[in-house]
C-alpha cells in the first residue's frame, strides 16, 4: 500500500520540491512571514447610509404605484402596502432616516496616526464608515480623499499607536 503511494505520489512530490527549489533560487518571500508581519494592519470596513423615503424622487416605480393606485385603486402587484409587513422572505425595511448597513470590504492601516487604504468603492457615498482592528475595537472613520479611476480611497481614524 505505502510501495503504491510512493508510485503515484512520487512525480507530484518530485514537482513539488522542484517548485520549491525553483522558489529558492529566485530568492522569493516567504509568504508566511508575509502573512505574519501584514495581518495585524489589516482591518475590516464596513459603511451604512441612511435609509431615505422613496417618494417624491420620481422614479419609475413610484409612477407605475401611483398608476394603480389611481386607475385600478389597488396597490401595485408586488409591492408593500404602506402599514403591512414585508412579505416572507424579504428583510424588513428600517424606519426612514435610520442608518442601514451598505457595504463591507478591507483595507489596511498605513500609518500609526490612523490613516487607512482601501477600495473607493467600498466607501463611495458611504454615511458612515466604520473600521474594526484585528483586536476588535472599532473606530469611526472620516474619508479623506477618492480615487475612483483606481479604485482606491484613504480614511482616517481617531486613534495613535496603530500596527501599520
Amino acid at each position: 500500500m505505502v510501495m503504491a503511494a510512493i508510485l503515484i505520489l512520487g512525480p507530484a512530490v518530485a514537482e513539488v520540491g522542484h517548485a520549491q527549489a525553483a522558489a529558492s533560487n529566485y530568492n522569493l518571500p516567504d509568504f508566511t512571514d508575509l502573512v505574519e508581519k501584514a495581518s495585524p494592519a489589516v482591518v475590516n470596513i464596513r459603511t451604512t447610509e441612511r435609509v431615505r423615503s422613496r417618494a417624491g424622487q420620481g422614479s419609475e416605480d413610484d409612477e407605475m404605484a401611483e398608476f394603480f393606485r389611481r386607475f385600478f385603486g389597488v396597490p401595485m402587484p408586488g409591492a408593500p402596502t404602506p402599514g403591512t409587513p414585508p412579505r416572507r422572505g424579504q428583510p424588513p425595511q428600517p424606519p426612514q432616516g435610520e442608518e442601514q448597513s451598505r457595504g463591507v470590504g478591507s483595507g489596511f492601516i498605513i500609518s500609526q496616526d490612523g490613516y487607512v487604504m482601501t477600495n473607493a468603492h467600498v466607501v463611495a457615498d458611504a454615511e458612515t464608515i466604520y473600521v474594526t482592528l484585528p483586536d476588535k475595537r472599532e473606530f469611526k472613520a472620516k474619508l479623506i480623499g477618492v480615487d475612483k479611476r483606481t479604485d482606491v480611497a484613504l480614511i482616517k481614524v481617531e486613534a495613535t499607536g496603530l500596527p501599520s
